[in-house]
């Protein structure tokens, strides 16, 4: 609602309308990025992926992994474009036995594979866990049909897409105790707002510490550094929404893992 920290190429997601309208989620940003690598000024590059404080590191996955959906749409796509598993594994530089695993729904993916993935093939994330869905002017999402995805240490839920001329995203975001990014902040295009709806976490902007508990939000212009983290021994939740201007890209991706 994710969230990916100093990404090695930057992405934006693009909220909204189909192409050619620059309506991708995953497209290299246009706008407020050249595509390459950008990472906060003075911090090193890493692997980056959510961890658990109490785990030393390791990634934890969620008590329910990623539902096989997931997997079975990505080799729809896949072989919607004619893909094999070597050449979609080498356009993503994801392993063919990742991709395998994760069509069989043996594999949750991550986010970051999610996002190599998602690049590769030239789509929205969303369009993963459903097909495509028609612009509308009015979008209402009932409680129990959001559109969801686990990655390690957390599960976003989307709160409305598919909007004509979208240019917010709003996620509801879950949090396991310990989870949180790698540590390594990122700017993007746009502004971002975040509220605590549950538990507590740590929003880092431009240095300084941001404790949000129930009710506590925080907006601020997504091109200062950021980070964030549950540093609690108990799951949280928070509201997530992400703004693009002009009609740049979203990065839903880079507050999900790094």
């Amino acid at each position: 609602m994710i969230l990916q920290y100093c990404v090695t190429v930057k992405y934006c997601v693009t909220a909204g309308a189909h192409p050619p309208s620059d309506a991708s989620w995953m497209q290299p940003d246009g706008g407020c990025g050249s595509g390459s690598a950008r990472r906060a000024p003075g911090l090193a590059g890493s692997q980056g992926r959510w961890y658990n404080a109490a785990n030393k590191g390791r990634r934890r996955p969620m008590a329910d992994e990623a539902p096989p959906e997931v997997g079975r749409r990505i080799r729809e796509l896949r072989q919607q474009q004619g893909l094999s598993l070597r050449a979609l594994a080498e356009r993503s530089s994801v392993s063919i036995n990742t991709i395998s695993l994760i069509e069989r729904g043996q594999s949750s993916p991550t986010v970051a594979t999610l996002h190599q993935l998602a690049a590769a093939l030239g789509i929205r994330i969303v369009d993963f866990f459903g097909p495509e869905e028609e612009i509308a002017r009015v979008v209402f999402v009932p409680a129990g049909r959001r559109k969801r995805t686990h990655t390690p240490g957390a599960l976003i839920e989307s709160l409305g897409t598919g909007l004509a001329g979208q240019r917010i995203q709003p996620f509801l975001v879950t949090l396991q105790a310990g989870a949180g990014s790698s540590g390594e902040p990122i700017s993007h295009c746009g502004q971002e707002f975040v509220m605590g709806l549950e538990g507590r976490i740590e929003y880092i902007v431009n240095g300084q510490t941001y404790h949000l508990g129930e009710g506590d939000a925080l907006l601020f212009e997504a091109s200062l550094p950021h980070y964030w983290r549950n540093p609690t021994s108990a799951t949280a939740r928070l509201l997530l929404i992400l703004e693009a201007r002009e009609g740049r890209g979203t990065p839903l991706l880079q507050h999900l893992e790094r």
